[in-house]
């Protein structure tokens, strides 16, 4: 069955307009949107000659690629280059980088983890790791919201739910780097995040801390391998499943929330409105992964000649799914470029969407929402204090230090 907006390729299909631009250039990634909304305005869908690939930025064409995963497939990863073109080439997991049928009990067994009773014992323990957290950084009066909140915060939380040991945990951040890295070029700045890897040793830790024997008795990790001793999946698979659910839960968090506590600070009236009501932390949230989706983009191959909102695509092209480009879409949001909290940012695709949306986002989500509402019970306003330091890797941008003062409620 095909979706809405693409169909075989016919003699109506048109060639796409090109828009020649570096788009992981430091200068575009940094100040992208303007960018999109040029491409908007000639077609759902350019060419970018440079990397020779199509680029959709449109809302719709963007749903109806992610949703089809017959013509637009993950096989080659989600990142600009084909990893199966590429020698040596580490795949991306055994639930991003396959398409069913071999995707799809994986991704169940994903999901059937992650259940209520699960998720309700993540929830409180992210609760009162924030707690904690927030607490004793508030006496100070002065730190870095980047450096000393959110990325200890995410790392400990995410571990912890995994079961992983203590020592070493600093390697996620690592890997993290890495793992956004590739998704953009292989360059100079993916060459840098792979050798510190390689210098570090975090490949030969992951291994290790995803082992059966390294992971403690109550956790994600545990679960993953009862479903050994279940006969549902092998020991190599379940150690698969637990490096993608550390892989893929803490770059793209640590990122979302250090764009959103920017937002915040360009915009103290939004955050005036969760500090009056920390249940918003989940609309901010969500208004969060709209306004700077932390992957700017997705690539798909594309498997045969196919029509995409009236652009004809051949076999074999890679198209990026211009994520950012979908969720500043006028068409789908009103005033697409204003952050508000609390607009319905519903139909973003933060997370993606089809059966390739973040298996993991719930997790995500409980952790934003229990650093976000911590923060707002007990600071009422904060402001920089000293310059912040811009962060550009493949296909996205963010913040690795946000130095703020903050004013206790």
């Amino acid at each position: 069955m095909q979706a809405s907006g693409s169909r075989p390729v016919s003699e109506a299909g048109r060639a796409p307009p090109v828009y020649d631009v570096d788009l992981y250039a430091d200068d575009v990634q940094g100040n992208l949107y303007p960018h999109l909304a040029a491409m908007r305005s000639f077609a759902p869908i350019v060419y970018i000659p440079r990397y020779d690939v199509y680029y959709a930025v449109a809302y719709e064409a963007v749903k109806a690629a992610l949703t089809n995963w017959r013509d637009f497939g993950s096989e080659g990863g989600i990142g600009l280059i084909d990893s199966r073109t590429v020698p040596g080439a580490r795949r991306a997991g055994p639930i991003v980088g396959v398409d069913p049928p071999d995707h799809t009990p994986h991704r169940r067994l994903f999901v059937k983890m992650l259940s209520p009773a699960v998720a309700k014992r993540m929830r409180a323990s992210f609760d009162a790791v924030a707690e904690r957290m927030v607490g004793e950084l508030i006496g100070r009066g002065r730190f870095d919201v980047v450096d000393e909140l959110i990325r200890p915060f995410v790392v400990t939380v995410l571990a912890d739910a995994v079961g992983i040991p203590e020592e070493g945990r600093h390697h996620l951040l690592i890997l993290g780097e890495m793992t956004l890295a590739s998704v953009g070029p292989h360059n100079e700045r993916f060459d840098a995040a792979n050798r510190a890897v390689i210098e570090a040793g975090s490949l030969q830790w992951l291994a290790e801390v995803s082992r059966r024997d390294a992971l403690g008795p109550v956790g994600f990790g545990a679960d993953v391998y009862a479903a050994v001793d279940r006969g549902e999946i092998d020991e190599e698979t379940a150690a698969a499943l637990v490096t993608v659910f550390l892989f893929g839960g803490v770059d793209t968090t640590v990122t979302t929330l250090a764009n959103g506590m920017r937002n915040f600070l360009d915009h103290p009236d939004q955050y005036a409105l969760l500090a009056a009501n920390p249940m918003r932390a989940g609309e901010a949230f969500d208004e969060m992964l709209r306004f700077n989706v932390p992957v700017q983009q997705m690539y798909r191959t594309v498997t045969r000649p196919t029509e995409l909102a009236g652009i004809a695509l051949p076999q074999g092209a890679r198209i990026g799914l211009g994520i950012a480009g979908a969720n500043r879409d006028p068409t789908h949001f009103a005033d697409p470029d204003v952050f508000d909290i609390s607009r319905r940012s519903a139909g973003h695709f933060g997370f993606g969407t089809g059966i390739h949306a973040c298996v993991g986002q719930m997790v995500a989500r409980m952790e934003a929402e229990a650093l976000l509402s911590a923060f707002a019970r007990r600071i009422a306003g904060f402001a920089l204090v000293d310059e912040p330091e811009r962060w550009i890797s493949g296909g996205l941008a963010s913040w690795t230090a946000l130095p703020i003062e903050v004013h206790a409620k």
